[in-house]
């Protein structure tokens, strides 16, 4: 099954009913740094100060109600990277990591007894968050959630464990506030609303500077995408599954293909290429040529 994550553009965020840790509990959080790393909220609550943050120097700061209890070196959190940055609490003691990918980069431990409450995601109540967030898993006992999606439209992020959905704020309502999480997708082309034949290949006599071009895109009744509008494209790297580039504000030609060039794409070499138009999306692997 395909899976999206929530694209935050510094503004907006994700609202959910107050989870509060007073005793033991775990929180992770799966997210993608954007291509400019900023001073970033991840997750909080204003009232009382909890939250987790990234910063643009790469470092990261946990503070579990008043006063940052940890705060990481820097050049840990990189741009356009998956991390997962993990914290968890036994009695007092406070264990944390941070993986790039599956690579443990930073870990360790401290104590506290403060309560830790999160209600905003993709925002501390102050500083907003740019990039993806794949999922957030928050556990204690009675309050287990795992905020994950499977549509790619709305703006209600489900928590399919316990039902305590979230609520999308602040943010666009056009289908770019949704991104395929690489690795997730099916073999093919997949969609909740409408597949697209987005078969891309990518073309360029200078190393660095390729094309992508798209087949013809279709809705799932096969009208053809003509001349339309603020399409997205994301293109990631298959070895990793990084981002690329991200392009926006593209438009189909007569024919229904989307064609773009960017300094990042490289020929002859393979890509997973995500288009999204409004209500409609669709994903495949391509070999550029």
């Amino acid at each position: 099954m395909a899976n999206y994550a929530v694209v935050f553009d510094n503004s907006g965020n994700v609202t959910i009913p107050t989870w509060a840790a007073s005793g033991d509990f775990t929180v992770t959080i799966d997210f993608t740094t954007a291509g400019v790393l900023g001073t970033d909220g991840l997750v909080g609550n204003n009232p009382s100060g909890s939250y987790l943050a990234i910063f643009s120097s790469g470092r990261y700061d946990i503070q579990m109600s008043t006063g940052v209890s940890y705060s990481s070196a820097g050049s840990l959190v990189k741009i356009n990277t998956n991390h997962t940055l993990e914290v968890s609490r036994v009695g007092t003691l406070v264990s944390y990591s941070l993986k790039e990918g599956a690579s443990v980069v930073d870990s360790g431990t401290f104590t506290n007894s403060q309560t830790f409450s999160i209600d905003l995601i993709g925002d501390t109540g102050g500083l907003v968050y740019e990039g993806n967030i794949n999922s957030v898993i928050l556990s204690q006992a009675g309050d287990d959630r795992e905020y994950l999606s499977s549509v790619s439209t709305g703006s209600n992020w489900a928590d399919i464990t316990n039902s305590q959905d979230g609520t999308l704020v602040g943010l666009p309502t056009d289908g770019s506030q949704w991104e395929l999480i690489p690795g997730t997708e099916s073999t093919g082309i997949e969609s909740t609303q409408a597949a697209q034949n987005s078969v891309a290949s990518a073309s360029s006599s200078i190393p660095g500077a390729g094309t992508i071009t798209t087949d013809i895109l279709k809705n799932n009744t096969g009208t053809v995408l003509a001349s339309t509008g603020s399409i997205v494209a994301n293109v990631y790297d298959l070895s990793d599954g990084t981002l690329v580039v991200r392009k926006t504000g593209l438009t189909s030609d007569v024919a229904g293909v989307v064609e773009f060039t960017d300094a990042l794409i490289n020929p002859a070499v393979e890509y997973l290429v995500h288009v999204a138009i409004s209500t409609d999306d669709g994903v495949a692997r391509i070999t550029a040529t």
